[in-house]
């Protein structure tokens, strides 16, 4: 292929803009016209022309620079502090694990993870039963009709990468076993940790396990040539053998994945990872095998050099010591479990010339090694997954040479100026030109500007801000200006400086009358230079007025900058124009405000609305990177260092934080709301206290007031208000209502004038009347930081803007005790509807108490024996709490010893589903063997090799004479402890009835909890346009529920909900007795509606709210 030429044409094809023949044309012609009448000579000579020549040659210039790449035209003199305008392929083409896949690439990245396989959970911590006779839902599987099939809920496998000793479970000592248990326990953790991090909204991690292995043996006869090592040739089939049984995924640079051709939005699909790109097309293929084919291992080894037959091979399944059948064609592979290669047990023949040859097993795991090591791809440290975003070079495109700076030295114009002996009528006819180029001069700068800002135009930053009234002012601009500093306006400052210095009135009046035509008169005759003029005359020290004078002269550039920027752009253009340029940024991400933005119109007025809409529209592009990535996680309910706003660096761990679901936060967003932390909506400090007055013993009365304390101090008894009491506790209720409405606008107290210094809260309607009252302060000081307090209490904490988002599937059942959510079950089935007969699980755990009447009676009351602090002292209590596996199939049950306290008991139930998925937690002999003893029952002990240190976690009461049926029993147990199985059989294939949503309150359901009282929240309109978001914006196959609550009960469900939050986060299993108050909040929420009035047919108004049904209440909020 020949090389391109690279030639000048001779005819140039150039924008109309950069061709300064055409542009000189047009000009003449636009003269003609205008002027043709009165002005004929369009030579050269002509000054008129001669400008316009200039003029053109300057446009030039403008279309050369516009034609600049757009990288160009974006950079930035220094890239450090480069304006964003672009967000990284890195930032915002990853999502958070969507698709299976996605999970699977996750756990994958985790480190010394192998594969991973992800199924979905047809099993629960505790099945849930519907009782169609009692119309409810029940954990006794008496009375029950049938299991709810809660879903959401997936199961992970995980293979591990091979030890670097790479020595076989059977080559291992005890100590050995011990340390490599240890290991795969941390790894198991780090992936849970990874999960939580990453959930899915309204979806949870099950289990996480090690994959069973299913050891094979290969046994083979190969003939091979005379010169071939059999030691490496029994390694090369070895390793055929392992990648062959489980794949091992490679990891691949941005660069790699680019030249296999895939493409950018395909390679940045899903989560991104930490240790570079997994190709998905490999990753399908990496599925867990159900089958084995002889004929491909075959083929395989006929493929090495130096083979020439296979004579014999085959495939012998070992369970622990014990080979099966040998195989010779296919294996099929027991469900959830991974074929690992035996090496100790394979037995590989060679034969040279008919004599047999075997490699020492040493040599061979020696080659092995190597093979492994120059083979495998270890995981990326620090990849560059990034497409860079293209930089551009600096070129300076707002510096500008004034036009009149190229005219002939006869203008006098230029910076030579006149002659000094100039005479007057020269000297105006040159001002006079300047100041008539001036004009052009100033719009082809300002071309310049806007061409240079052109990033900010279009950046993401802040152009306004917010005020302490919650009003919003203006810092941006969308129109950009500069000074004229080349064609010497401001040169007239030495004069300037002279007449400060100058105390002689003559002198100065002479020095004064140059200035006039300067611009320095527009400035001096202005209200700044009137105050800054009066600021230099009145310091009598020289050398100060002169810093002084030079600090004014400085000034007035940037004056008359301010003064151009203010002809140029108004407030209500800038707010057009900012807004508009937003809506295109936000239409590349297929985002719209324009619904909201109504009713933000109709609620502020269109001026301050635009202002408040330019904000949120702001806000919402700087964080779309996460509001994209982000929108389907839930938060992290076991988090290890959560992110927290400054001011809430003193609440809980899970208390106050950005760790809430990416829904709640993209919602926030799009309704404008301040902030999306988790946090309490109403404040403890704001309480309606009652008291018993007995004053009079015949007729006691309960009365009510409202208490604001004061958080500042550590006293409970310091308050910031309090109101008087009353008997009505509705007035109280009332008072509590305009107290949310209007304390939070100092327009509405009044301060005593003298000491002790008081203040107080007035009725709006008659402002003489005092409502509440702060305490007697001895410091006017401290009366008003009291006041600046209680008014931050109301605007910060109470009527900011937020909501609280709970998943129900966080609320399913753990054990036997735990409250069940409310559910509308149908009592009575059609009459051609049939409900299949009830399928057990195989297993179940079932948890109750050891103890007499009088002691559960008294722990109920107290609220149970559950400890936060995981202690198990109950000392004083003669009760005690046990749970039992039971296999629902044949009736054996495995007994736990007795626990002290519930959250002890508990511990033990997860324990046991822990240990209880390796073998090493049956009985085993003093050298640590597994063995199995037939003189004593089946047990699950606690993960230490030492069977002197080892806790029983449980032990069963069958005694076994058939070996087989033990190993049956003890695998079935595994598979159930490890939740990899079905353990509820077949239930999907002979039930087909499937539960109706209300039937099932756990799967995919969630509850938004607003509170009623903020101004905005308040306004009918702008709930309705609220429940539409959020209804819009959560996932198709969620169900939200959505609950406008008042103040008072906020108050208990914040209470109830930080409670649960926390038990969350730091227990295994969650506190029941937590849980069970949580639930009975949030399922006895009542709507509070916009208070409405009645009117008669005569004065019902537009203004006044109206009634409508299931919408309004009437009375107070």
């Amino acid at each position: 292929m020949a090389e391109d030429t690279l030639t000048i044409p001779q005819t140039p094809e150039l924008a109309s803009s950069e061709n300064y023949d055409f542009l000189r044309s047009e000009g003449i012609s636009f003269i003609a016209a205008l002027s043709g009448k009165i002005w004929t000579d369009y030579n050269i000579h002509d000054p008129g022309i001669s400008s316009l020549e200039l003029l053109c040659y300057a446009v030039t210039d403008l279309g050369y620079r516009t034609s600049f790449s757009m990288e160009d035209l974006l950079a930035d003199e220094d890239p450090s502090a480069a304006t964003v305008n672009f967000f990284a392929a890195k930032d915002i083409l990853p999502v958070n694990p969507v698709t299976e896949n996605d999970i699977r690439k996750l756990v994958i990245d985790v480190e010394l993870v192998k594969n991973a396989w992800i199924t979905t959970a047809k099993d629960f911590e505790q099945p849930v039963y519907i009782d169609r006779g009692a119309c409810t839902l029940t954990l006794n599987a008496a009375n029950a009709e049938r299991i709810v099939p809660i879903s959401g809920l997936y199961n992970v496998l995980l293979e591990f990468e091979d030890p670097p000793d790479g020595k076989e479970e059977s080559e291992l000592s005890m100590d050995e076993k011990q340390l490599r248990k240890d290991r795969e326990d941390e790894i198991i953790a780090n992936v849970r940790k990874t999960l939580m991090a990453h959930r899915a909204l309204c979806e949870d991690v099950l289990s996480v396990n090690r994959v069973s292995h299913y050891d094979i043996a290969i046994c083979a006869d190969i003939e091979v040539e005379q010169n071939v090592n059999v030691a490496e040739l029994q390694a090369r089939i070895y390793q055929f053998a392992i990648d062959y049984f489980s794949p091992t995924l490679q990891f691949y640079t941005l660069a790699e994945m680019l030249e296999k051709g895939k493409t950018t939005d395909e390679i940045f699909e899903g989560p991104l990872l930490q240790h570079g790109f997994i190709d998905d097309d490999e990753l399908e293929k990496a599925t867990l095998r159900s089958e084995l084919y002889v004929s491909d291992i075959i083929s395989a080894i006929m493929d090495l050099e130096g083979v020439i037959a296979v004579h014999e091979i085959k495939l012998i399944p070992y369970t622990g010591d014990i080979p099966g059948d040998p195989l010779e064609w296919k294996m099929t592979l027991p469900v959830s479990h991974a074929a690992h290669l035996s090496r100790a047990k394979s037995k590989l023949l060679f034969f040279k010339n008919d004599l047999p040859y075997m490699a020492h097993p040493d040599e061979v795991n020696r080659q092995l090694r190597q093979l492994q090591q120059t083979s495998t791809r270890v995981r990326l440290k620090n990849p560059d997954n990034n497409l860079e975003i293209a930089e551009g070079t600096y070129r300076n495109l707002a510096d500008y040479l004034p036009v009149q700076n190229e005219f002939p030295l006869v203008y006098g114009i230029g910076p030579a100026g006149l002659p000094g002996n100039a005479s007057d009528k020269r000297v105006a006819q040159a001002k006079q030109l300047k100041a008539y180029l001036t004009f052009f001069e100033q719009l082809l700068t300002n071309y310049l500007a806007q061409l240079a800002n052109v990033k900010k135009l279009f950046s993401f930053e802040a152009s306004v801000e917010q005020n302490e009234d919650e009003t919003y002012s203006r810092t941006g601009k969308t129109y950009f200006v500069q000074q004229l500093k080349e064609i010497g306006m401001f040169n007239d400052g030495d004069i300037l400086l002279e007449y400060f210095m100058d105390s002689d009135p003559e002198s100065r009046a002479l020095l004064g009358n140059k200035l006039i035509d300067s611009y320095w008169k527009e400035y001096l005759d202005s209200p700044e230079g009137i105050a800054a003029l009066a600021g230099v005359d009145a310091e009598t020290d020289n050398s100060v007025k002169k810093t002084l004078a030079q600090s004014l002269i400085s000034d007035i550039g940037t004056y008359y900058e301010n003064k151009v920027q203010a002809i140029t752009e108004t407030d209500a253009v800038f707010a057009d124009r900012r807004n508009r340029v937003l809506d295109h940024l936000m239409a590349r991400f297929c985002e719209e405000l324009t619904e909201y933005s109504l009713l933000l119109f109709a609620e502020l007025g269109k001026e301050a609305g635009q202002l408040k809409l330019i904000a949120d529209k702001e806000t919402l592009l700087r964080e779309y990177p996460e509001i994209s990535r982000d929108r389907n996680r839930a938060f992290d309910y076991k988090p290890s260092n959560p992110f927290k706003p400054e001011r809430f660096t003193a609440d809980p761990g899970t208390w106050g934080t950005y760790n809430t679901a990416g829904l709640k936060q993209r919602i926030v967003r799009l309704l404008g709301m301040d902030e999306y932390v988790r946090r309490t909506l109403a404040p403890k400090e704001i309480q309606m206290k009652s008291r018993i007055d007995v004053s009079d013993p015949l007729d006691p009365k309960k009365m009510w007031w409202i208490e604001i304390g004061d958080a500042r101090t550590p006293d409970p008894d310091d308050y910031l208000l309090i109101s008087p009491e009353n008997e009505e506790r509705s007035c109280i209720e009332d008072l509590l209502h305009y107290m949310l409405q209007h304390a939070d606008q100092s327009k509405y107290y009044s301060k005593s004038g003298s000491g002790p210094y008081q203040f107080h809260l007035l009725n709006d309607c008659t402002p003489a009347e005092i409502i509440s009252s702060s305490p007697e302060y001895t410091l006017e000081a401290d009366r008003d930081a009291a006041l600046a307090e209680t008014i931050r209490l109301f605007r910060e904490d109470c009527d900011n803007e937020n909501f609280h988002l709970v998943e129900h599937i966080l609320l399913r059942p753990r054990t036997n005790i735990d409250k069940l959510l409310p559910a509308c079950i149908r009592c009575e089935l059609a009459e051609d509807e049939t409900v299949p007969a009830l399928i057990l699980p195989e297993y179940s755990f079932t948890m109750y108490k050891i103890g007499s009447a009088e002691e559960l009676a008294e722990e109920a009351e107290a609220g149970g024996p559950y400890e936060e602090d995981d202690s198990d002292d109950d000392s004083g209590s003669t009760s005690r709490w046990r749970f039992v596996l039971s296999n629902n199939s044949n009736g054996l049950a495995y007994r736990s010893e007795d626990y002290s306290s519930i959250n002890a008991c508990t511990h033990g139930i997860d324990a046991t589903r822990r240990y209880g998925t390796y073998d090493i937690s049956y009985e085993r002999d003093k050298n640590g063997e597994a063995v199995l003893d037939m003189s004593k029952p089946i047990s699950i002990f606690s993960d230490s090799f030492d069977a002197n240190i080892r806790e029983l976690l449980v032990q069963g009461s069958e005694i076994y004479d058939d070996e087989k049926e033990m190993r049956t029993e003890i695998d079935a147990l595994q598979n159930f402890l490890k939740f990899n199985g079905d353990i509820i059989p077949g239930e999907y294939d002979t039930a087909p009835f499937i539960c109706s949503g209300d039937e099932d309150p756990y799967s995919f359901r969630i509850s938004v909890v607003l509170p009623a009282w903020p101004t905005r929240f308040r306004s009918l309109n702008f709930r309705k346009y609220v429940e539409k978001v959020i209804r819009r914006e959560t996932p198709a196959h969620i169900y939200v529920r959505i609950c406008w609550i008042g103040f008072e009960q906020m108050q208990a469900f914040e209470t109830a909900y930080e409670a649960w939050v926390k038990t969350m986060s730091i227990n295994s299993v969650p506190n029941p007795n937590v849980t069970a108050a949580f639930i009975d909040e949030l399922f006895n929420l009542n709507n509070i509606y916009p208070t409405a009035m009645l009117h008669d047919c005569e004065t019902v108004s537009a203004e006044d709210s109206q009634i409508i049904l299931g919408q309004t209440t009437l009375g107070s909020l």
